[in-house]
């Protein structure tokens, strides 16, 4: 019982097939009773008979190599190991610069410079003016095995969204953090989505959108 729990976490431990492993036992016992068994009685001198066993027991033996091997080819066998490789930590610094940053206090440099003392940091700039662009520039940026930082208010209004680009970084085996950002000005805005051009008398929808950053109080009156 041990023999073949031991033969049994051999095969699950190092192949790809174990199934294959498990079939050697049975074709052991197959081919001791096809060639211990005799299919046609012959009356024979003793030294042929003596000839006839020590050619069943090298038949017997050669046939189970042959099948063992077979079977260990068919079971894929394979070794893991692991290998650690050393190498300089270094993190792309991202550093949202769109007008919508100037509600934050910009601490990039001094971010920077106190990351460079553990590690190395490459700055880029993304973002120019009121195109927010965000998750397409972390994505022009983004490479396998990549850790980036992000340094932005996470206001996108052009481009790819930061979570599909989050999801890919995840199948490249990169990582994206961002910096959670305090502001220093208040500030709100109003979105009204409807249609563009209307006529007298057609009832429309209208859907009002508002947004704020800091401490920014909101009143609503309905004048209808």
């Amino acid at each position: 019982m041990t023999f073949v729990r031991g033969l049994l976490e051999l095969a699950y431990r190092y192949f790809e097939h174990p199934w294959a492993i498990l079939l050697i036992i049975p074709i052991i016992i197959v081919l001791y009773f096809l060639l211990k068994k005799t299919f046609v009685d012959v009356k024979e001198d003793p030294e042929v008979k003596q000839q006839k066993r020590k050619l069943k027991r090298i038949m017997f033996f050669t046939r189970v190599l042959l099948a063992v091997l077979l079977l260990v080819a068919i079971a894929t066998p394979f070794v893991q190991t692991q290998k650690m490789i050393e190498g300089d930590a270094y993190i792309k610094l991202l550093v949202d610069n769109s007008t919508s940053m100037d509600l934050f206090q910009d601490f990039s440099a001094e971010l920077a410079k106190a990351l460079e003392t553990h590690l190395t940091v490459e700055v880029k700039a993304i973002g120019t003016g009121e195109q927010s662009a965000i998750g397409d520039s972390v994505l022009n940026n983004l490479e396998a095995h990549d850790s980036i930082l992000l340094i932005s208010d996470g206001n996108v209004n052009h481009g790819s969204s930061l979570g599909d680009v989050a999801l890919f970084a995840s199948r490249l085996n990169s990582s994206i953090n961002a910096i959670s950002l305090n502001p220093v000005k208040n500030d709100a805005g109003v979105v009204i989505i409807g249609p563009a051009k209307t006529q007298e008398g057609v009832d429309n929808t209208f859907a009002v959108l508002t947004n704020g950053v800091g401490n920014v109080p909101y009143y609503w009156r309905n004048s209808g």
